[in-house]
């Protein structure tokens, strides 16, 4: 009897549940269930989602139908017949379009650019990931994007040549077929082979606009051709710097080049290496200070695909990313990273190596699993201040596996809002 019971609330619910959902959508004007769908279209980077919304019901239908947006996605896996529909309902808007890789059968590939080229002026966003041969000529006989702001293009033929774009402001791809243009604000390499630094630099230098750049070496990149690069006495100033490095073997491809970079100031850098390689960040550099002066700097060690047991030399990595840098705000993200030495609770704050900590107002610790409680409250009593505006201004520890929540909630107590944590 109780099942039964129990069995016809869930039945009640359930249609309660869903007069209250149709209802609810009855009510939201058409204006804004297009701007919700032009929101998840926005969060997605597939094609299909107009397809799915469109197929729910009716009054999706007419609202997605109504809603160029939606179609301006525009991809060369899907039937020739359905892109025609798609290019039909996208109205005069912009146009995102995702070339197939080399994968694909070349006479597919070859309609499928005969269908998109007449709408080439509305391109906005391009991605093409090793064009097979086929297209190379194609697109390099396009006049002009005029409406082209992001490109991906990954390609290793030398020879590829792309066509004017003089709106583009995002580049992710590698350095083969990055175009100098001037317009270009954010700028994402990916290294699949051997970095020529002199080659690298000049073309950077070209692009006076950039304030955002990402480098990124894998194993076969991660070993610098050593020669003579040319230097700028004038600077060109980046908002963020990326440098990630995948290579598990010693490695100083990112100490030199970020020697070497014609990029002052740095206000955000962040710089990204597997676990067991994180010394090398200091590789050749006799005084131990961080080789890369910016305002705002992030540490991040990727984890080992292989032998994650590995033992890695114990240094203070904080300290050391602090010595001469000046930076107010650190965050370190490292399962490996080591902090200040138990004799450093002794010295003032005058003393090394607390005198490089003067500068710090931001300190940001997550998945530090070699991070002591001991050392968090030597952190607090060296270095908050009880004068406004002076000293550690805010502390997150999060994730950190040696830190218990009673002593969170202890030092939370003394630090109040200065103090951001999570177990």
């Amino acid at each position: 009897m109780h099942d039964q019971s129990e069995r016809k609330v869930k039945v009640i619910q359930t249609r309660l549940t869903n007069i209250v959902a149709r209802s609810g959508l009855d009510r939201i004007p058409d204006e804004i269930l297009a701007c919700i769908f032009e929101s998840g279209h926005a969060m997605e980077d597939q094609y299909f989602f107009s397809l799915t919304v469109s197929h729910v019901c009716r009054r999706f239908r007419d609202v997605a139908l109504k809603t160029p947006y939606l179609w301006t996605r525009i991809n060369g896996k899907i039937k020739r017949r359905l892109i025609r529909t798609f290019l039909a309902r996208s109205a005069m808007l912009d146009l995102d379009i995702s070339f197939p890789s080399t994968s694909e059968s070349t006479r597919g590939i070859e309609k499928y650019f005969d269908i998109v080229k007449p709408h080439s002026r509305r391109w906005s966003h391009i991605t093409l990931n090793y064009p097979p041969f086929c297209l190379h000529s194609r697109i390099h006989s396009l006049p002009s994007l005029p409406r082209l702001r992001y490109l991906q293009c990954h390609c290793t033929v030398i020879s590829f040549q792309l066509p004017a774009m003089p709106s583009l402001l995002h580049y992710k791809g590698n350095i083969m077929t990055l175009p100098r243009s001037p317009s270009l604000v954010i700028c994402e390499l990916n290294f699949i082979i051997r970095v020529k630094p002199a080659r690298l630099v000049s073309t950077l230098y070209e692009l006076k606009n950039l304030r955002h750049l990402s480098l990124s070496f894998n194993e076969s990149s991660a070993e610098p051709w050593v020669e003579d690069v040319q230097t700028y006495q004038t600077k060109l100033p980046l908002k963020s710097l990326f440098l990630s490095s995948t290579n598990m073997a010693p490695s100083n491809i990112i100490p030199v080049i970020c020697a070497i970079l014609p990029f002052h100031p740095i206000s955000k850098l962040t710089v990204a290496v597997v676990g067991n390689r994180v010394n090398d960040l200091w590789m050749n550099n006799d005084d131990h200070s961080f080789p890369y002066p910016a305002s705002d700097i992030a540490i991040e060690t990727l984890p080992l695909k292989f032998n994650p047991d590995v033992q890695v030399e114990p240094f203070d990595i904080l300290t050391r990313v602090l010595r001469g840098t000046g930076a107010h705000t650190i965050s370190i993200d490292s399962s490996l990273a080591h902090f200040i030495p138990r004799d450093a609770g002794f010295k003032s704050a005058r003393d090394a190596p607390w005198m490089s900590y003067a500068s710090l107002c931001k300190l940001r610790l997550k998945n530090c699993d070699e991070l002591y409680e001991w050392q968090v409250k030597m952190f607090t009593d060296k270095l908050v201040s009880s004068e406004e505006g002076k000293g550690l201004q805010s502390l997150e520890i999060l994730s950190c596996k040696n830190i218990s929540e009673g002593f969170l909630l202890n030092l939370e107590d003394v630090l109040g809002s200065k103090l951001t944590w999570a177990i």
